[in-house]
């Protein structure tokens, strides 16, 4: 892997197993690691200037994570698959029918 946001999740989650089970946490642990000194800064001050701080979007964050995960599945939190894929048939049930 080079430099990428990729790289940056993984060694997240390496990390910190809570990273596993919580994209909240997750997403936390990546704006921690790109840049330290926002983490001191309001939530709403963030979210208003994500773009000019250079953030990615928590959807990139997931993906990366999923992507990761689908590479490393030493990373995989079993109870948060279980938990993803029954969301993930809830989400196809009311949408598909």
């Amino acid at each position: 892997m080079s430099f990428s946001l990729e790289n940056i999740v993984y060694t997240v989650l390496l990390k910190n197993k809570q990273t596993r089970k919580d994209d909240f946490i997750l997403v936390l642990e990546v704006i921690r690691e790109y840049c330290p000194s926002l983490i001191e800064m309001k939530i709403k001050d963030i979210m208003l200037e994500h773009k000019e701080l250079g953030l990615p979007s928590f959807e990139s964050i997931t993906r990366a994570r999923r992507k990761v995960q689908k590479e490393h599945t030493e990373l995989i939190d079993k109870d948060a698959k279980k938990i993803r894929k029954e969301l993930q048939k809830e989400y196809k049930n009311y949408y598909v029918g």
